[in-house]
């Protein structure tokens, strides 16, 4: 049981923005579920702007809709 775990350390976009999300505050660099405004990961931002948004937006016509 000497096996090293190898970490992928390479940085991951956005796939809302294209630019590279930043580890937060805990170090988790995954950043955020971009659904349903698009498949993939969203940084803090995007999430904030963009999914967030279509979430609620979701919510309130009484589903998740993917925006125009």
């Amino acid at each position: 049981m000497n096996e090293q775990l190898e970490l992928n350390l390479d940085p991951i976009n956005c796939d809302i923005c294209e630019g590279e999300i930043e580890p937060d505050e805990h170090g988790w660099r995954h950043g955020h579920n971009a659904r349903p405004y698009k498949d993939g990961r969203a940084c803090g931002l995007c999430n904030s702007f963009f999914v967030i948004p279509a979430r609620l937006k979701g919510i309130k016509n009484g589903g998740f809709v993917k925006p125009e």
